[in-house]
């Protein structure tokens, strides 16, 4: 069974519950120490992709304009501390940029995070709009291309083989 094969039943378990610190929760995939709490929808994250996780949820918040929590964005800004960014985070990141067009800047150092951070929102649509009309003041033509999804270039495996 590979690492594909073993991140299915974690991932349909985790579902979108938030992340949190899960002391006293045990394992529940054989050898994935992944942990997770249904009655309280939380899960807890091996600690070798915690790093990893904080910074994709800084990108994917600030970069679209989602609401974090003030909880979990002190998790995560403990995480993205405790759990610096590595060599292959770099390299996934450089990967994940020449299909996309841009890196993660909060992999790059170019960002970090503080609690009530502002989102920037560079991938809204509408502020994508609202910027090229401010700078040509003519009409907008949308094209729509589908890139391949960021996870599928190089994927965060939950398990660890």
């Amino acid at each position: 069974m590979g690492i594909a094969d073993k991140a299915v039943p974690v991932n349909a378990d985790r579902s979108n519950f938030n992340f949190t610190m899960l002391s006293n929760a045990k394992p529940q995939h054989g050898q994935c120490p992944v942990k997770i709490d249904f009655s309280a929808r939380a899960a807890e994250p091996r600690d070798a992709i915690k790093g990893q996780i904080a910074r994709i949820y800084f990108y994917m918040h600030d970069r679209y304009d989602l609401n974090m929590s003030r909880q979990q964005q002190q998790l995560l800004i403990a995480w993205d501390k405790q759990f610096p960014v590595t060599e292959w985070e770099r390299e996934r990141d450089k990967r994940i940029a020449k299909r996309m067009g841009h890196s993660n800047p909060f992999v790059t150092g170019e960002r970090t995070w503080s609690l009530g951070h502002k989102n920037r929102a560079e991938g809204v649509v509408t502020q994508l709009l609202s910027r090229q009309t401010q700078q040509t003041h003519a009409p907008i033509e949308i094209k729509t291309s589908f890139k391949t999804d960021c996870c599928s270039i190089a994927p965060i495996p939950f398990c660890a083989t």
